[in-house]
């Protein structure tokens, strides 16, 4: 990540037996380059399954601030996104074409962060891993994590999936913790398909290979990895295993091998308590008043026609979607790019609304 200064910390979790792994991603500028306009501080979390760095295919390319000398590079071949306003008359943004004065911005730093039985933090809190798991106790998580940054900047709450449905209920159980939301394919119970999904196949998926290279091989071989960005899979690779001796039959000596950093047992735990949370969720949506956007897959489950997505562009006061074209459920993972492109997006546009953008006092 040559485009940031990346510090790793550990947080206290909201229940005073566990902790939080996390990472800060500081922008590196020049030093005749002084950051203009709003502060932004971004609190990031991953989709069940995953970790922190899952983030870091969509960093390399976020733009850092609105102005234009510092907006990344062509991105390629990216999926056109479908814009869905709120019923109510209000959005996130303003989405047509008139003039607007827009105010400066930069990115201030990133914190990512990995839910407690996930990523790195599934090694701090390994006397705790097969617990049950509630999406309300990831919001807790976040919460307090938010307190102990301290942060004076603008807070924006970016997540994905299971970490996107975190953020919306972190800001109901705390009203005004972020003064904007940008939630990836949150798991809203809008459908009844959702809750007659069957999740029993997550405990038999593959955990551990002797060498790095059987994952690729085990990437190539299945399908559901077809569709993942090639970026992702090397972060995969890189990021969410465990190296471990396995144990060897008939005496012989234990080899070396990896296994996946979130076991497919706690995984399972997140998506059974998704099945309650989610519809909890839906029930309270309504309330959050801040800038809210919802980033969708045309693909996906949780979105799967133009009716679902106007249920969730007038999901909340503030609110507004935007529908990836040919994309699913795994948006982070099978296009950063378009992930990167509608967050920058997002982050210039709140600049039409002036009381997104004031700093905020020490939390």
């Amino acid at each position: 990540m040559d485009r940031f200064t990346v510090t790793p910390h550990v947080f206290y979790a909201a229940r005073n037996d566990r902790y939080l792994a996390a990472k800060e991603y500081v922008p590196r500028r020049e030093a005749s380059a002084v950051p203009r306009g709003c502060p932004l501080t971004l609190v990031m979390m991953h989709a069940a399954g995953f970790f922190k760095e899952i983030w870091e295919p969509v960093l390399a390319t976020l733009p850092l601030d609105n102005r234009p000398t510092n907006l990344p590079a062509d991105l390629g071949n990216v999926p056109e996104c479908i814009s869905f306003v709120n019923s109510r008359g209000y959005a996130a943004a303003v989405l047509d074409s008139r003039p607007i004065q827009r105010n400066e911005w930069h990115v201030e730093r990133i914190m990512a962060l990995d839910a407690w039985n996930h990523g790195d933090s599934s090694a701090l809190n390994r006397d705790k891993l097969g617990r049950k798991f509630s999406w309300m106790s990831a919001a807790q998580d976040i919460i307090d994590v938010a307190r102990q940054l301290g942060t004076g900047s603008t807070l924006v709450g970016v997540g994905h999936s299971l970490g996107g449905s975190s953020m919306l209920i972190a800001q109901l159980l705390q009203p005004g913790l972020f003064d904007a939301l940008f939630a990836v394919e949150p798991v809203l119970a809008f459908s009844r398909e959702l809750h007659d999904i069957n999740f029993e196949h997550v405990l038999k998926r593959r955990r551990t290979w002797a060498k790095q290279a059987d994952i690729h091989k085990y990437f190539a071989s299945h399908r559901f990895y077809d569709t993942w960005d090639p970026r992702a899979k090397e972060t995969f690779t890189r990021y969410g295993l465990h190296p471990i001796e396995i144990p060897a039959a008939d005496g012989k000596p234990d080899t070396p091998g990896f296994t996946l950093k979130c076991h497919p047992r706690d995984e399972y735990e997140c998506f059974q308590a998704g099945q309650v949370d989610s519809v909890w969720t839906r029930d309270h949506v309504s309330e959050i008043i801040s800038p809210t956007r919802f980033l969708m897959g045309g693909l996906s489950s949780c979105c799967p026609n133009a009716h679902f997505a106007r249920a969730h562009a007038s999901a909340a006061l503030l609110s507004d979607a935007r529908v990836a074209k040919g994309l699913g459920h795994l948006l982070v993972i099978e296009s950063p790019a378009t992930v990167s492109r509608e967050l920058g997006q997002f982050l210039n546009d709140l600049t039409n609304l002036q009381s997104a953008l004031q700093p905020r006092a020490q939390l």
